[in-house]
């Protein structure tokens, strides 16, 4: 044991050296690792974030789909039998215009690519379109001037192509959510 301190002693001029060289690698390492961490949080914070927004956008999105889903529901489904009755007392223009609206301002530069904002644009279109879709089946089956069963035909495929652009855009969700 002797023998070591006397030679530390012999050679303190290499030993404080090597003691700063240990000491400033140590700083480093440190502040590396300080580094790492804060980049980490920090995009962990942004996923987040944009797993937030994309949510608050598919539930526009769905909301909007919802005033679709139960129209088509009420028009088509049974063969126009409850056509009277959702044209006096369920449909609400309003709705679907705020609706559209609402579409209408989501961000579309702060969405993640363009298989989102594809369905989102389309959405804003197919909301208001359903609605004067909506108004004119009514109109043709209450005045009869009109080929409402036509108009049945070409709101199924609207229904159609606005499920497809819902789904797209929960997919997105999902895929933002689970980092893919």
């Amino acid at each position: 044991m002797m023998e070591i301190w006397h030679w530390i002693n012999n050679n303190s001029g290499g030993v404080q050296a090597v003691g700063s060289v240990a000491a400033i690698l140590f700083a480093v390492g440190v502040a590396w690792l300080s580094s790492w961490l804060a980049v980490h949080q920090s995009a962990n914070a942004r996923s987040m974030e944009d797993v937030r927004a994309l949510e608050t956008v598919a539930s526009i999105v769905i909301n909007a789909m919802n005033l679709i889903q139960t129209a088509k529901e009420q028009l088509c489904d049974d063969g126009g039998a409850l056509i009277v009755g959702y044209c006096m007392e369920v449909h609400d223009r309003n709705a679907f215009r705020n609706a559209g609206e609402a579409v209408r301002e989501i961000p579309i530069v702060h969405l993640p690519d363009f298989e989102v904002v594809k369905p989102v644009l389309e959405m804003r279109d197919l909301i208001l379109a359903a609605d004067e879709m909506i108004a004119q089946i009514c109109k043709d089956y209450h005045t009869e001037e009109g080929d409402w069963q036509e108009g049945l035909d070409r709101f199924r495929d609207l229904h159609r192509r606005a499920d497809k652009y819902v789904s797209t855009v929960e997919d997105a969700v999902r895929r933002v959510r689970d980092g893919d």
